[in-house]
């Protein structure tokens, strides 16, 4: 059975359940990262969905909070997944995320900045302030 106590997560069984979920955390940031490469090689054409460039947005969010600046705004569970990614696995894709907020903030290759810039010019330059911090 491979339990040494009464406690929910004093057996191996719910350990390797909770490590897979840390894992499929990592997974679905990485994968959603790795999205950016794709607009890249094809030079914006097609350009990022506007879903995949709020989903980097909120992994920004996201490590941001890991490594100590929680964004304002957030939900109330940001927090909670955030305290899942470790500190060292947050700064090690900072880099990545940084590039891939470059792609996501420019109109010509993000279908979201474009939304952003055609639909609402004049809070644009306050969407990306927003980010930016």
């Amino acid at each position: 059975m491979g339990a040494w106590g009464y406690g929910s997560f004093d057996n191996y069984g719910a350990l390797d359940f909770f490590e897979e979920l840390e894992y499929s955390l990592w997974e679905c940031i990485d994968d959603t990262l790795g999205q950016i490469q794709r607009v890249v090689e094809d030079e914006g054409d097609p350009p990022l969905s506007a879903d995949d460039g709020a989903a980097i947005v909120t992994i920004g969010e996201l490590l941001a909070a890991a490594l100590g600046r929680p964004g304002v705004g957030a939900p109330h569970n940001a927090t909670t997944v955030a305290s899942l990614l470790y500190l060292e696995e947050a700064a090690r894709r900072v880099p990545t995320l940084l590039d891939a907020l470059e792609v996501v903030v420019d109109p010509a290759a993000s279908v979201l900045a474009d939304q952003w810039a055609e639909g609402h010019p004049d809070a644009f330059e306050g969407w990306l302030a927003a980010i930016d911090e």
